[in-house]
């Protein structure tokens, strides 16, 4: 930390997601199912990539990669 706050370069480059080689099959996922789950998400790259990784990972790298998924107005819930 000393040394990059003195103006040194931090040691190594910061290392990529296991994801990132993965990103047109995720694109592909999504764009033909647009409702697809995570679980689903997951499922789907275990079997077809033999990529094992946790929910929130898959989640978080969507979230920076500037996907995230919103509940449309007919999902109303369980209501009062």
């Amino acid at each position: 930390m000393r040394r990059e706050r003195e103006g040194g370069d931090r040691q190594g480059k910061p290392r990529g997601s296991r994801l990132d080689a993965h990103e047109a099959f995720i694109a592909g996922m999504i764009e033909v199912l647009k409702d697809i789950t995570l679980n689903e998400m997951l499922a789907r790259l275990q079997s077809e990539c033999g990529i094992e990784i946790g929910r929130s990972m898959l989640n978080r790298w969507l979230r920076q990669h500037g996907r995230t998924f919103k509940k449309d107005r007919s999902c109303t819930g369980a209501g009062a």
